[in-house]
């Protein structure tokens, strides 16, 4: 089970993304998603429409939809994808994909934060960092 656990929170993290990284290359705004793994270990993608700012709301949205079908069992891990920024130094910031996993045998989220920026209109990625929560 443990290896199980450990291939659906890779299998998320490199679906969502892919999926992620495609839509910041081609210049469109990543609008907040959520992917899940259901008990046929089948990954469905869940987006919603963004409404004029409501990105924090939306993530809080997605999150809970997610929360209450694994809760239910209706699958087994789910994960949410958005576009922030976090404070690089007094003058600067680091544009990041994060994305956060929670799966039903484990008690802690796992949070992965992939820091991007464009050199020569070019989408180039530094090493993901990564925690548990």
């Amino acid at each position: 089970m443990k290896n199980q656990t450990a291939l659906d929170i890779q299998n998320l993290r490199d679906a969502c993304f892919y999926y992620a990284k495609e839509i910041i290359n081609s210049k469109q705004v990543l609008i907040p998603f959520g992917c899940s793994i259901n008990c046929k270990e089948e990954m469905l993608f869940k987006e919603n429409q963004l409404c004029k700012n409501e990105e924090n709301n939306l993530i809080e949205i997605i999150s809970l939809e997610l929360n209450k079908l694994m809760y239910i069992k209706k699958i087994n891990a789910w994960a949410i994808c958005y576009d922030a920024q976090i404070r690089k130094s007094e003058s600067m910031n680091q544009d990041i994909i994060c994305i956060e996993i929670s799966h039903q045998n484990e008690k802690k989220i796992n949070s992965f934060y992939f820091p991007y920026d464009w050199k020569n209109k070019e989408l180039q990625f530094k090493p993901v960092l990564s925690k548990k929560e």
